[in-house]
């Protein structure tokens, strides 16, 4: 339900699966995962999310708050209408940078 994938450096988690406390375990561990060698540079591509809940808001902020502490960072991509919205109104968003595509935000990381 979360596809990782490495473009260089950078780990790309891929959930197809709305963000909400039923996933929130999974995405934790997928992260751990991730985590394992280096620098952490992560890109959280939310293409196929439909949903968030507040249990996913909260993982999102937790997985940022892990992978600051190891020194690295968590980018957001792709994100639907809806997941936008979301991240808007409660405030979420300000948090992370955001990123119109996965390939721009794996980019991003170079630059």
């Amino acid at each position: 339900m979360f596809a990782v994938k490495s473009q260089g450096a950078v780990e790309v988690i891929v959930p197809n699966v709305p963000l909400k406390g039923d996933y929130v375990e999974e995405l934790r561990e997928t992260v751990q995962h991730c985590l394992a060698d280096g620098l952490p540079m992560l890109v959280i591509n939310l293409h196929d999310v439909a949903l968030l809940d507040s249990d996913g808001l909260e993982s999102l902020l937790d997985v940022r708050d892990v992978v600051q502490k190891r020194g690295g960072t968590v980018r957001l991509a792709s994100l639907t209408p809806l997941a936008q919205d979301i991240l808007r109104v409660t405030g979420v968003a300000r948090h992370f940078e955001i990123f119109p595509d996965e390939k721009a935000a794996v980019r991003s990381f170079v630059q």
